[in-house]
């Protein structure tokens, strides 16, 4: 800058000696750039290129992560699984066991039985009553005992089947097979066995990693660089190499603690999946 100065003060004394007249133009200082925008060297981008950088973290959608809980007071007779183990849907997973699962079974059986006999009853006496032969009395009694016999069986399937079981094969057991919900690996065992659980117990957690994508935090000040559909790089620790994603979401909100953005973006080739871990911290590249 002082050199540039200078410069503009030789050739103004020059012209001053010429006895022509002096205009000097006011000479700009260059704004320096901000932090979170530096020059990028590499991805094809020439040298004067602008790029965000930032970090990011490997996750999967919500949908992907699940959490089983006992749902009932019993203990834990066995786990077939082990952490990091992949499961298939409908795979048991878990054994609980408690004598109240063959009364709650026995109970049930005996609620289907009733509600199939007061139906029965109801259904002869609904056609006897469109020929006069039962009283309106006799009718809503019948009805009555339907409807109430519908509504414990109803009750306890209900109660059966939002523990786990399946009401359309009752074994009378006092053992209850957990079954995963989803295709996945298993990522948390908090339980042993022979515990003591309730309904509250988490028993582990399953993540399906078919789908994973990368959540970058972007500084506020650099998120109108970025559109949908935009190319980025990342890299992890476990690995030198760099793998390219691709712009999916840009939140709309600014995370007032960090002053960042949220930005979603999708893996440009879905083979990496398998070399990712949920939770792993990356770091991206944003080029332009």
């Amino acid at each position: 800058m002082i050199r540039h100065i200078a410069s503009i003060i030789i050739v103004a004394h020059l012209f001053a000696g010429c006895g022509r007249p002096i205009t000097v133009e006011p000479v700009a200082e260059e704004e320096t750039p901000d932090a979170s925008v530096v020059e990028a060297h590499d991805h094809g981008s020439s040298p004067t290129s602008p790029a965000i950088e930032a970090v990011g973290i490997i996750d999967v959608p919500p949908s992907s992560k699940e959490m089983i809980y006992a749902r009932t007071d019993a203990y834990m007779l066995s786990i077939n699984v082990l952490e990091g183990q992949e499961v298939h849907k409908g795979e048991v997973v878990a054994v609980l066991q408690s004598p109240h699962f063959a009364q709650l079974q026995r109970d049930l059986q005996e609620a289907k039985a009733e509600f199939d006999l007061t139906g029965s009853a109801f259904e002869r006496i609904s056609k006897l009553k469109t020929s006069a032969a039962v009283s309106d009395k006799q009718f809503e009694q019948a009805r009555y005992e339907h409807d109430r016999a519908n509504a414990r069986y109803q009750g306890l399937k209900s109660e059966l089947e939002s523990i786990g079981f399946n009401t359309s094969k009752l074994t009378l057991s006092d053992r209850l097979e957990v079954r995963s919900p989803i295709h996945g690996v298993v990522t948390q065992l908090p339980i042993s066995n022979g515990q003591k659980v309730n309904a509250d117990s988490h028993l582990m957690t399953l993540i399906d990693r078919s789908h994973m994508h990368v959540e970058v935090q972007v500084p506020a000040n650099a998120i109108g660089m970025l559109v949908v559909g935009d190319t980025f790089s990342f890299t992890a620790m476990a690995f030198s190499d760099t793998l390219l994603g691709t712009v999916h979401l840009i939140n709309d909100a600014v995370d007032m603690s960090t002053n960042t953005v949220k930005v979603h973006g999708h893996f440009l080739n879905e083979k990496e999946n398998g070399r990712m871990k949920v939770g792993e911290r990356v770091f991206v590249k944003f080029a332009f």
